[in-house]
């Protein structure tokens, strides 16, 4: 038999958290099992596949990205790395010379979207090798040679192990569910020519998007960096001096090793001593804090309080740094949001100190404290988001009237991914928070506080969180309803296939393919696009 012959099939899995291979072994079960009788494959094998990959470069002028010139030299590109900025796409076209942009070749957005993409992408070392999996089996009937590859991407809806992994990608993913809102908008301006209405309609969906995963998201992210400091708090006074002479011993020989790793990697002579001698002075302080918290008991309350802030400082610029990797637009704000927070800290426990009696007041007053101003700083960002989301589904409602149907369809498509995305945000922060509030208020109900914002009077501070959470849910309650109306509509409109999903209809039996399959996977396919619709 000739190799033209062979069958080759290409597996490409759906949204889902599938492992690499797991899909094509799958369907090499089905092949092998597809029926009543005997098997229809013989014995077969599993190999591994290396593919080399190198970028595949755009075509057309007007498709180059924004980011390069004809001279092949890339420029810096401003897409969404500044609040209220358009897509790079949507700059790429706008910077297009008249003369390109009249060609033919250009009018398909679709084609140009995807020359754009090429363009802007970047082989590491990593990727220039992609993996896959063959399955080589052979019909018993015909003795035919059937190869099944598997085609393995990349799911941005995958979540990551563990719960804090899969907290941030189901964050990530509402963050891209805003974006993607805010690129429709780009996409529909470029193909009805724009104008100063869609231009401002542009502007809100592209601040929407950065409010969220901007202000809104890192105002959280500081309120969670005083968990930390209030668990300090929780520990006995007779046990801090030694878990601070232990921490600054580890900080010490960790300041070491790094001092002697600069003076081994820098090549210049005046980094190099510039490198150690202040490592090595930090390594010092390190040991001269040792000696403090282990002799003089008296400063261990202030060095205690003053490692936490500096744990926390610590803390929030790693996760800061780790967050800016992946999204534009939100390092200099983050970690300007972090060094308010210390500050905070540092002040209320200033003023603070001549006013209590025990370390655990002292800290647990600060966070508390801080944590009042940070929540009424969330609101006013949300506040914020409301007023500007509004204005932005009205100013759409409205310039999609003249518009033709599919510009009409992917208004609606940014519409429902903004509220999308806000409600799904709002949601997982409440959910987020009364864990929180939960565990806390386990913990807290036996301390009074006195509030500086919201209420008054000293109450437990139990009750406090949890009328904190109740004024957040309340805040909240317009997109909760709207989100679980969209939800159970969205459910009526998914349950039919995510029965068949669960347990799938017998298309074939032993006399091939049942006629009634097709008429049903016919209904089933117009009732999930109607309602999609």
């Amino acid at each position: 038999m000739s190799s033209a012959d062979r069958v080759a099939v290409v597996v490409v899995h759906g949204i889902a958290d599938q492992r690499a291979g797991q899909t094509v072994r799958e369907i090499a079960r089905l092949l092998c099992h597809g029926g009543q009788g005997e098997p229809r494959y013989v014995q077969g094998e599993m190999h591994d596949v290396l593919v080399p990959v190198a970028k595949l470069e755009p075509g057309g002028a007007a498709s180059r990205p924004a980011g390069q010139s004809s001279t092949g030299v890339r420029k810096t590109e401003t897409s969404r790395r500044r609040p209220g900025t358009p897509s790079g796409f949507y700059q790429a076209q706008k910077s297009v010379p008249v003369v390109a942009a009249a060609d033919a070749t250009t009018n398909d957005l679709g084609l140009a979207l995807n020359d754009y993409l090429l363009g802007r992408l970047e082989l590491s070392e990593r990727e220039a090798l992609y993996e896959s999996t063959r399955v080589s089996l052979r019909r018993r009937a015909d003795d035919r040679p059937v190869d099944i590859f598997e085609l393995y991407w990349a799911d941005l809806s995958r979540l990551g192990e563990g719960g804090l992994r899969a907290l941030s990608a189901l964050y990530q993913l509402f963050f891209h569910l805003g974006t993607l809102a805010a690129d429709i908008v780009d996409q529909v301006s470029l193909s009805v020519g724009g104008g100063p209405a869609w231009r401002v309609l542009q502007r809100m969906h592209a601040w929407l998007a950065w409010l969220m995963k901007g202000p809104a998201a890192l105002v959280q992210l500081a309120m969670l960096l005083l968990i930390p400091f209030g668990a300090a708090a929780l520990v006995s006074p007779e046990q801090q001096g030694q878990l601070l002479a232990a921490l600054f011993a580890v900080g010490a020989l960790g300041l070491t090793a790094l001092a002697v790793l600069a003076w081994l990697r820098e090549t210049s002579r005046a980094a190099r001593g510039a490198k150690l001698l202040l490592l090595l002075a930090a390594a010092l302080g390190c040991f001269a804090a040792v000696v403090v918290a282990l002799s003089d008991e008296t400063r261990v309350p202030e060095m205690y309080f003053g490692a936490s802030v500096l744990g926390v400082t610590v803390l929030g610029a790693w996760l800061i740094e780790r967050y800016s990797r992946v999204t534009h637009g939100v390092r200099v704000l983050g970690h300007l949001l972090v060094a308010a927070t210390v500050i905070g800290l540092g002040v209320d426990g200033h003023a603070l100190r001549p006013h209590v009696t025990t370390q655990a007041e002292w800290m647990l007053n600060a966070a508390l404290n801080l944590g009042e101003w940070l929540l009424a700083a969330l609101l006013v960002v949300w506040g914020v988001f409301v007023v500007v989301q509004t204005a932005a589904l009205v100013l759409g409602l409205w310039l999609g009237r003249g518009l033709d149907r599919a510009a009409r369809q992917s208004l609606d498509t940014s519409r429902l991914g903004v509220v999308g995305s806000t409600a799904l945000f709002a949601v997982l922060s409440l959910v987020l928070w009364s864990v929180v509030s939960y565990v806390a208020g386990n913990q807290l109900k036996d301390f009074n506080y006195l509030p500086v914002i919201f209420g008054r009077g000293y109450r437990s501070a139990q009750i406090f969180l949890d009328d904190r959470i109740q004024t957040f849910g309340g805040f909240f309650t317009p997109m909760v309803v709207a989100f679980t109306a969209l939800g159970s509509a969205a459910l009526l409109v998914l349950a039919p296939s995510l029965l068949e999903e669960i347990s799938p209809t017998t298309n074939l039996d032993g006399r091939g393919r049942r006629p009634e399959a097709v008429d049903w996977s016919e209904r089933l396919g117009k009732w999930l696009g109607r309602g999609l619709q």
